[in-house]
């Protein structure tokens, strides 16, 4: 008979009258561990390219696909890191490459809309460019360190 005090679930009772571990305080550190950083560099750059701008002075010519590279290079691999808790390297590295470039294309589309700003097809391909390359990059490293730490723990083991 189940009482209410009972400590573990009984399997005759039903799923809903068995006691649950408290999953709250587990649960919201590691995804916002994992997921905090992708959303605030995303909130980032979409607060910035709301800033109306005139044309910025260019020290080179391709300067501002440069930045748009390495701006979705680094929000690429900040997603690889949270899908890959869950996935395997190359399947978080598609995931965050989709994901990125989609933000990109977004944030191309909301420059439109924001005066002095204009969509530019050539800046959306360096979003996609540093998209695939930060997420490819990211599983390599993974991949790398993983191997590495496995070998650091056969030596020590």
């Amino acid at each position: 008979m189940n009482d209410g005090n009972a400590q573990h679930a009984d399997p005759n009772t039903n799923r809903a009258d068995a006691v649950q571990p408290p999953r709250g305080r587990r649960f919201l550190p590691a995804f916002a561990r994992l997921w905090g950083p992708p959303a605030l560099y995303t909130a980032a750059i979409f607060v910035v390219s709301s800033i109306p701008l005139g044309k910025p002075p260019l020290v080179w010519t391709f300067q501002d696909k440069v930045a748009h590279f390495v701006e979705y290079g680094i929000l690429s691999a900040l997603l690889f890191r949270a899908f890959r808790a869950r996935r395997t390297a190359w399947f978080a590295s598609a995931l965050a490459f989709a994901v990125a470039a989609c933000l990109g294309t977004l944030d191309e589309v909301h420059q439109a809309l924001v005066p002095g700003r204009t969509a530019s097809a050539l800046d959306g391909v360096a979003d996609a460019g540093g998209a695939l390359t930060g997420g490819v990059l990211a599983a390599l490293v993974s991949g790398w360190w993983r191997a590495r730490s496995t070998a650091a723990g056969d030596r020590n083991g």
